[in-house]
C-alpha cells in the first residue's frame, strides 16, 4: 500500500471521500483535485530525478570549459599487469636492525605512470595502489639463509641481508560487456537520462551493478570527459503506474466539472464512488535500483558503462636485492 498524503484531503478510501465532499462545496471540492493532482505530478517527477540536487563526490572545476581525460580501456588488465610487473621488477629493500630483530621496508623506483582510471578503479576496488606481498625466505651475505616466520613483520636476525625472496599479488578487474548509451538507447535493465548539457542520471538494476567496473561520460569526438561530481545510492522504485493512474483521474474530474460534465456533488460523489481507481490494480512489487548521478567538464554525448568480474588475481615470485647493495 502506498501512502498518499497528497490524495484529496488526504483520502483515497472511496467510502471517506464521500463522507468529505458532502460537507464542501463543489468549487472547493475541485480545487482540492486540483491541489492534489499537482503535487501528485511534482511527486512523480521528484521519482524520475535529482536535477535540481548537487552532489559531491569528487573535485568541483567551476568552469565552462571542456576537461577531457585519458579514456577508460576496456583492456585494463592488460594496463595493470604492466603496471605491476615493472613495480614488482624494480622493488628493493632497506634493513633496519634492533636489538636481535630486523625489519624491512620496501621501495619501488618505477616511474611507470598508472593513467587516472586505473587509479580510481583499482583504489576504489582493493583499497591500495600496491601488491600483497608474502616474504618467503631471507638470504645472508655470509651465505646462511632462514624461513621468513609467517604472520611476522619482522626477521629473527641481525644478519646483513643480501636478499629476500617473495611473493606479490595483485588484483585486476576483466570487462566482460560494454554498454553505450545516448538519449536513443534503450536496454531493459538500464535506464538514462540526460538530465543536463553537462549531467547524467542512471538507473541500473541492482544485480547488474554488482558487476559494473566503471562508468565514463564521452564528448562527441567520443573524448573522455572528467567528471566533476558524482552520486550513488541504492533507491526503492514506487508503485508510479497507481500515482500516474490517480492524477489522470483526477484531471478528468477537474475537466468534467468545467465542462459541466459533473454539474452537482452528487453527480460527484457518484462517479467517484463507480470510477476511483484502486490502487489493488496496479499493485507491482518495490524494485531496487542503484542511481548514478554524475556531471561532468563539458558536454556529454555518450555514457560508456563497462562490465566484468571486479577481483581476479595474479600471484608473482620475485627476488628483491638490498637497495644499498
Amino acid at each position: 500500500m502506498v501512502l498518499l498524503p497528497f490524495s484529496i484531503f488526504g483520502q483515497t478510501d472511496k467510502t471517506k471521500l464521500e463522507k468529505r465532499l458532502k460537507i464542501v462545496s463543489l468549487k472547493e471540492a475541485k480545487q482540492e483535485f486540483v491541489n492534489s493532482r499537482d503535487e501528485i505530478n511534482k511527486t512523480l517527477s521528484s521519482f524520475k530525478g535529482f536535477k535540481s540536487l548537487r552532489f559531491s563526490g569528487g573535485p568541483v572545476i567551476e568552469s565552462d570549459q571542456e576537461k577531457t581525460i585519458n579514456n577508460f580501456s576496456a583492456h585494463i588488465k592488460d594496463s595493470i599487469q604492466k603496471g605491476f610487473l615493472k613495480k614488482i621488477q624494480e622493488y628493493s629493500f632497506e634493513q633496519e636492525r634492533t636489538d636481535d630483530q630486523s625489519f624491512i621496508s620496501l621501495h619501488s623506483d618505477s616511474s611507470y605512470e598508472l593513467t587516472r582510471g586505473f587509479i580510481s578503479i583499482y583504489q576504489d576496488f582493493y583499497s591500495s595502489s600496491n601488491p600483497d606481498i608474502t616474504y618467503n625466505k631471507v638470504y645472508f651475505f655470509d651465505g646462511s639463509n632462514k624461513i621468513w616466520e609467517k604472520e611476522k613483520d619482522y626477521v629473527k636476525s641481525t644478519k646483513k641481508i643480501d636478499s629476500i625472496s617473495a611473493t606479490a599479488t595483485y588484483y585486476y578487474p576483466t570487462i566482460d560487456n560494454v554498454i553505450t548509451l545516448d538519449a536513443n538507447v534503450k536496454y531493459n535493465q538500464v535506464v538514462f537520462a540526460q538530465k543536463e548539457a553537462d549531467a547524467y542520471e542512471i538507473y541500473l538494476d541492482t544485480d547488474l551493478n554488482e558487476n559494473l567496473i566503471y562508468v565514463g561520460a564521452l564528448n562527441k569526438e567520443g573524448k573522455a570527459l572528467w567528471q566533476k561530481s558524482g552520486y550513488t545510492a541504492t533507491v526503492n522504485i514506487p508503485n508510479t503506474k497507481y500515482l500516474e493512474a490517480l492524477s489522470n483521474y483526477y484531471n478528468n474530474i477537474v475537466n468534467d466539472i468545467d465542462r459541466q460534465k459533473i454539474k452537482t456533488k452528487k453527480q460527484l460523489i457518484n462517479k467517484l464512488s463507480k470510477t476511483l481507481p484502486n490502487e489493488d490494480d496496479y499493485i507491482v512489487n518495490i524494485v531496487q535500483k542503484t542511481l548514478i548521478y554524475n556531471t561532468c567538464q563539458g558536454n556529454v554525448a555518450q555514457v560508456k558503462l563497462y562490465f566484468g568480474e571486479k577481483r581476479n588475481s595474479r600471484t608473482i615470485a620475485f627476488t628483491m636485492q638490498d637497495k644499498n647493495k
